[in-house]
């Protein structure tokens, strides 16, 4: 009797705490860039956005508005630095992968490509989101430079040459989109079932009692 009462009390508890769910919420959004023409991206080089966050996120996915030449798919390299003022600090680097932009068959194929189910932890504090040729990459195409709001800067930068250009925030022109993963808390269920469950629970419990007396 006891061992029933203790796994429906469980089960019941399990019924009202529920799971928490989580979601992507868009937390940098630059929208699509209106001047479309922007800095060929070759080897050796990048194009980076300065990002804040007010508080600690849990990153999920980051776009860029990119425009592909190439009609087979290309490697890009997608890279989060620390901040060193109006250009982003070379010697802190926070995250790094590759992601392909799909082939263009004709034409302008601007759009919006980037990383997905990154689940990378970001604390209070300003970033530079970077688009870079890396070594092995294969990316042909060009991105926006001029950084609109929310974006503070913009820096491009040659590895080649080792120059750096930068923008501070002007007309739109850098697209940029950073999503976060928000939990909306536990689930709780329903007035209507929580009674059905204590019912259904009850029942079982007085069922079990006069079946073992």
């Amino acid at each position: 009797m006891k061992k029933t009462l203790k796994i429906a009390f469980l089960a019941f508890a399990f019924l009202v705490m529920g799971r928490a769910h989580s979601y992507a919420v868009l937390i940098v959004d630059t929208d699509i860039p209106s001047m479309i023409s922007g800095m060929s991206l070759t080897p050796t080089q990048y194009l980076a956005g300065e990002i804040t966050l007010p508080d600690a996120k849990r990153i999920s996915d980051i776009e860029g508005w990119i425009d592909q030449y190439d009609q087979v798919a290309t490697s890009l390299t997608l890279s989060i630095y620390g901040d060193a003022g109006l250009i982003p600090d070379g010697n802190d680097l926070i995250f790094r992968n590759t992601f392909l932009v799909p082939g263009c068959g004709g034409g302008s194929c601007a759009d919006w490509y980037g990383l997905h189910g990154m689940s990378l932890d970001l604390g209070p504090g300003s970033y530079w989101v970077a688009f870079e040729v890396l070594a092995g990459n294969t990316y042909d195409g060009a991105m926006s430079v001029i950084p609109p709001h929310p974006l503070n800067y913009a820096a491009f930068y040659n590895a080649g040459t080792g120059s750096m250009a930068w923008w501070s925030q002007g007309q739109a022109g850098f697209g940029l989109r950073v999503y976060s993963d928000e939990s909306t808390g536990p689930a709780v269920p329903e007035p209507s079932t929580i009674v059905l469950s204590v019912l259904g629970l009850g029942g079982l419990a007085f069922k079990k009692k006069f079946k073992n007396p």
